[in-house]
Parts: structure tokens; C-alpha cells; sequence
């Protein structure tokens, strides 16, 4: 009896030390990402005030174009991601990143140098969107290289090396641009240069976190020419899959720049970029739990996604509050900004659909190493946005009418997404869609019909409303109060396991 009862507790010990990892990194991860959103902030909220519209408007310009420079490292960090998830950080595999560092290093130089002349060739003329152009290409080895270590750390489960990873070139950035608006400095361009200077900076800190990678001897190319191999015919598809999920609501921006020009572009993604308050949350834990997924029995995955998917709509529904200060700050801060407000409801709610698209859907596709299908998921949502946003502008002329179309493709194409993954693995269906869709409906219910009575915007207004949305959300808590412990019990319980 007494052997019977040790093998229970270290049974429940070794519970505990796994539910604590778990919960540790998520805990890191979220709290980097908190600090990245305090640092966002700073970027995104405070260079604004400084700067004219239409030089947010370039910095907006350059953070897209960005968005699309790792389209050149095609898929090799994505398969690295996907291949080497549950391997332990150790010499053997220090030896193999050591011969990927090398690779990338070299693959991104010479692509650099192409991109340079092919990009002067073109590009003749002197203006701030070309200047922005190179500079994209400049950022195209500490992407590479920095995504490889970020995905190295990640895959190890080293959570307390990629959470500081993923905020120190934020700090430096954010450090330096205070002090050029003390200087007075305005011209975008600069806070550019000095961006992509932060994120080779990024380097040194692999450097020094993962010195087993620099200084262990690498393996010859040709030795591990297979494994190269597989990256890129793995990670290609997903390559190809992230950039489809990220561009479902580009079609929107670059039809405002095209009709309305660089500033209503601007304050367009300035609208879209207030979402980082919400969605900042979720993001922290959907970098953790592909790895953790990963590691789940088959038979165990459509629990844990139901868990999740549940407890992130209540966390969702909660987060949607912090629309209310938001459009307050805007209101008092930013005068410059203020059109925003006419249509920022219709855009904040999209952070719910786009966070838990990240979180669940994709580590799905991911974990069932179903690629293609995700390739072809996000192809349908670009199509859709693409529809709805382009009959919205022709019908109504109306960036408003935009807005509501950018919300209404992209929950409509979660909800087609969500329906089919249940079906197809047979998992019983969650009520989280509708309760997400339910939620966001009286959210704007409650706006517009308050609008009715304060048809200005106002510091009132805005009380009000945020006072009659958490009035609803305490009437559906009380009524809901079992379901949610349960929840809460399940996604707990997933934790532990």
C-alpha cells in the first residue's frame, strides 16, 4: 500500500511539474507580449501625435510591405517550425541550426544584393515610397535569421529566451524614438532606418542566448541537405498559408490608399492597429500552444480545441471593453484621427475572429499537418474580404461601409473554417461562433442605438455605452454563470494535461 500511494504522489508531482511548465511559458509569452504591446503603444499611439497623417501614413506603407519580406526565406523557418517542434535544445541539435545559420545567412545575402539592383533598376525616380522599398529588402537577413532562433526557441520550449526575443528590438526602437521627438524629428523615413537597425540588433541577442548554436561546429550542407530539403517543402506551403492569413484584410487598406489616398490610408490603419489593446492577449498564447498541441494525442486534440475555444470568446467578450477608452483617448488625443471614429466599432470587434483564427484553426491545420488545406482555407477568406469590401466601395462610396464589410467577410469566413474542421475531424460541435457572433452583434447594438441619443461623440457617450455593454455582460454572466465554470474547469484541466 504504501509503494501504491508513493507512485500516486509522484504521479501527481510529475502532473504539477508539467501543468507548471505550461503554465510558465505562457505566462512569459504573455508577459513579453504585454510589454510588446505597452512598446506598440508607444509606436503606434504616441508617434502619431507627433507626426502628420500622411508620414504615418509611410510608416503604415513600410510596416506592410514588411509584413512580406519573409516571403523570400520561402517557408525554410516555417518548416524548421513544423519539423523540429517536440526536439530537446542540445549539441545534436545545435550543430544542425549551426548548418541553417549558415545556409540562411548566406541565401539572404546574395538574395539582398539581387533585390537591391533589381529594386534601383525599376525604381528610378526619387520618393519616400521607393526609400521605404530598399529599406524592406535591408530587413530581409535579421528576419531570416531572427525567425529561425525565435522558431528554435519556441519548438525547445525555451519560453523565457523567446519572450525577451520578441521585445528587445520594441525597446530599442522605442528607446530611440523618444529621443528623436525630443529632438523634433518628424519625417518617417528616419524612425524607419532606425526600426530595421533594432531588429539587426536583435541578432547579438541570439548570439548570446544560444551560443551553443554559434560555437558548436556545423554539420556540411551536403550532410544535412535533406533535412534542408524538407524545410522548404514543408514550411513552403505553410509560408504561403500564414501570408494568405495575414492578407485577408490587406485588400481593404490598399483599396483605401488607392481611392483615398497615403493620409485616409493612414488613419485607415490606424483604425485596424487599435486592436493590438484586445488582441495582444490571445496572440501570447497562440505562439505557445502549437508546441503544447503538438505534444497532444490525437484522440485529445478536439477537447483541448473546444476548451480553448470556449474560454477565449469569454476572454473575448470581456476584452471588447477596451474599445470604449480607446475611442475616448482618440477623441482627446488624436483630433488628427478623429474620422477613425465613425466606423472604429465595426473594425474593433475583428480581433476576436483573427486571434482565435491564429490560435485555433491554424495550429489545427498545423498539428494535422493539413497545409494545403490551410493554403486553401485562406485563399477563400482573401476572396471573400475581397468581395465584400469592393461591393461595399462601389454600392455606398463609404469607408464606413468598408469597415462593416471587413468585419462581416472575415466572421463569415471563420465561421465556414470552424464548421468545417468540426466536421471533418468529428468532433462535437463547440457553441463559441455563435456566442462570438451573439456578443459582437449586441456590442454594436448597443452603440448604435446610443448614438441615437448622443449623435456626436463624446466622453459621455462613450461612458454610457461602456456602461450599458457591461451591464449586458453581468446579465449573460449570471445567466451563464455554470457554463463559464465549466469552461473554466476544461481549459484548466487542459493545462494540467
Amino acid at each position: 500500500m504504501g509503494l501504491i500511494k508513493e507512485k500516486k504522489t509522484l504521479l501527481i508531482q510529475k502532473q504539477d511539474m508539467q501543468l507548471s511548465s505550461k503554465i510558465k511559458g505562457i505566462f512569459r509569452v504573455s508577459a513579453s507580449n504585454l510589454l510588446s504591446l505597452g512598446l506598440s503603444m508607444i509606436t503606434s499611439f504616441i508617434l502619431p501625435i507627433f507626426i502628420s497623417v500622411e508620414e504615418y501614413g509611410y510608416w503604415q506603407l513600410f510596416v506592410l510591405y514588411n509584413s512580406y519580406v519573409g516571403f523570400f526565406v520561402f517557408g525554410f523557418n516555417d518548416g524548421v517550425h513544423l519539423n523540429y517542434a517536440t526536439f530537446d535544445y542540445n549539441e545534436e541539435l545545435a550543430r544542425k541550426f549551426s548548418s541553417f545559420k549558415n545556409f540562411l545567412l548566406s541565401l539572404t545575402i546574395v538574395e539582398s544584393v539581387l533585390l537591391f539592383v533589381i529594386a534601383l533598376s525599376f525604381l528610378k525616380q526619387e520618393t519616400k515610397e521607393i526609400y521605404i522599398v530598399l529599406v524592406t529588402v535591408a530587413n530581409l537577413v535579421p528576419t531570416a535569421l531572427n525567425g529561425l532562433f525565435t522558431y528554435l526557441n519556441q519548438a525547445t520550449m525555451r519560453f523565457n529566451y523567446y519572450a525577451i526575443g520578441t521585445v528587445i528590438d520594441k525597446i530599442l526602437f522605442a528607446m530611440v524614438m523618444i529621443v528623436l521627438l525630443l529632438f523634433g524629428i518628424r519625417d518617417s523615413l528616419v524612425y524607419i532606418s532606425f526600426f530595421t537597425l533594432a531588429r539587426y540588433c536583435v541578432i547579438l541577442y541570439h548570439y548570446f542566448t544560444s551560443k551553443l548554436v554559434f560555437k558548436t561546429a556545423s554539420l556540411p550542407i551536403m550532410e544535412i541537405k535533406h533535412e534542408i530539403v524538407a524545410n522548404f517543402k514543408n514550411g513552403f506551403p505553410l509560408m504561403i498559408a500564414i501570408i494568405l492569413g495575414s492578407s485577408i484584410i490587406v485588400g481593404s487598406q490598399l483599396l483605401v490608399k488607392s481611392k483615398y489616398g497615403i493620409e485616409t490610408f493612414g488613419a485607415f490603419s490606424f483604425s485596424i492597429h487599435t486592436i493590438v489593446f484586445a488582441s495582444q492577449f490571445i496572440v501570447a498564447i497562440a505562439s505557445v500552444f502549437y508546441p503544447i498541441f503538438k505534444r497532444y494525442p490525437a484522440e485529445e486534440l478536439g477537447r483541448a480545441y473546444i476548451a480553448l475555444d470556449k474560454s477565449s470568446s469569454i476572454l473575448s467578450a470581456l476584452l471588447l471593453l477596451s474599445y470604449y477608452p480607446i475611442a475616448i483617448i482618440i477623441l482627446l488625443l488624436y483630433t488628427k484621427y478623429s474620422s477613425v471614429l465613425s466606423y472604429l466599432m465595426f473594425v474593433y470587434p475583428l480581433f476576436i475572429f483573427q486571434c482565435k483564427a491564429n490560435l485555433l484553426i491554424t495550429n489545427v491545420y498545423k498539428v494535422k499537418n493539413h497545409i494545403i488545406s490551410l493554403v486553401m482555407a485562406n485563399t477563400v477568406g482573401i476572396v471573400l474580404h475581397l468581395l465584400f469590401v469592393f461591393l461595399a466601395y462601389y454600392i455606398f462610396k463609404d469607408i464606413k461601409a468598408i469597415a462593416v464589410a471587413v468585419l462581416i467577410s472575415y466572421c463569415l469566413w471563420y465561421y465556414i473554417f470552424q464548421t468545417h474542421i468540426f466536421k471533418r475531424e468529428n468532433w462535437r460541435t463547440s457553441a463559441a461562433v455563435p456566442w462570438d457572433c451573439f456578443v459582437v452583434m449586441f456590442f454594436l447594438l448597443v452603440n448604435i442605438l446610443l448614438q441615437q441619443v448622443y449623435p456626436e461623440p463624446s466622453v459621455l457617450s462613450y461612458l454610457t455605452e461602456m456602461g450599458a455593454y457591461a451591464a449586458i455582460l453581468v446579465v449573460f454572466a449570471g445567466l451563464l454563470l455554470k457554463p463559464i465554470k465549466s469552461t473554466l474547469c476544461d481549459i484548466n484541466q487542459v493545462l494540467k494535461d
